[in-house]
């Protein structure tokens, strides 16, 4: 494709009748040959091309609003959610007398917190890794920890085991 515009049609009154016609003709056979080539270019079969689709794939090019802003790799392992249910599970123990760090490594020998920060592998996080894992992620008394909490209660009816067994399916879902 020419990076050069088409030629323009020659505006001029002595240019008419037949001469005129064929420079629009010239004009329109450039600019459809043109857009067929950039149509293949875009993917489109240059025997069958679905024109609306074509349109759709320049519109999502060249229009910021219509363009797709996912964002691209592997989804994050600690989503909000996550983070909200580790800090809520050292709040519950932090509440029944531990320190923040016995309450982390004790959440870190439990199975589902095991087997949510292995690596992808299957190789399981030593011990000490899995406390320095779970410390890195606690933020104490976060925002959207403290908004959880005004807007589910505490949780504390819960038992441990079914706060576990809730925490537990969460996890698994990851």
């Amino acid at each position: 494709m020419s990076k050069k515009g088409i030629e323009p049609i020659v505006r001029n009154f002595l240019i008419q009748g037949e001469d005129h016609e064929r420079q629009v003709e010239r004009y329109e056979k450039e600019f459809h040959d043109r857009l067929v080539e950039l149509a293949v270019s875009m993917g489109e079969d240059a025997e069958d091309i679905d024109w609306q689709r074509f349109a759709g794939k320049l519109a999502k090019k060249h229009e910021p609003r219509l363009q797709d802003k996912t964002k691209l790799g592997r989804p994050l392992k600690w989503g909000m959610l996550e983070k909200i249910l580790l800090g809520l599970d050292i709040k519950r123990r932090t509440n029944k007398g531990q320190t923040v760090d016995a309450a982390i490594r004790e959440i870190a020998e439990l199975k589902h917190w095991i087997n949510f920060l292995s690596t992808n592998e299957g190789a399981t996080i030593l011990g000490p890794d899995r406390v320095e894992a779970l410390k890195k992620q606690h933020t104490v008394d976060s925002e959207e920890l403290r908004a959880f909490i005004m807007i589910f209660g505490d949780l504390n009816n819960l038992s441990q085991d079914e706060f576990d067994h809730l925490i537990k399916i969460r996890l698994e879902r990851n």
